[in-house]
């Protein structure tokens, strides 16, 4: 179960994301909407109550798939 009130949570979120854009901005190649998309994914993860790794795992499934 996710405690969104933490420090610690947010600011591993917030590395996911600085990860995610990162790794895309260095490729340049994928023409998909990938960031929004996998925003979304870790989101819906988020408001539904997943634990902290099932968000980080939902906004950095597509850098797997790519």
């Amino acid at each position: 179960m996710l405690d969104k009130d933490t420090p610690k949570t947010a600011a591993e979120i917030d590395e996911a994301i600085v990860f995610l854009v990162g790794k895309y901005d260095e490729s340049g190649t994928n023409e998909k909407p990938v960031i929004f998309h996998s925003i979304k994914v870790g989101l819906y993860l988020y408001t539904e109550s997943y634990s902290t790794n099932m968000v980080i795992a939902g906004l950095l499934h597509d850098l797997l798939e790519d």
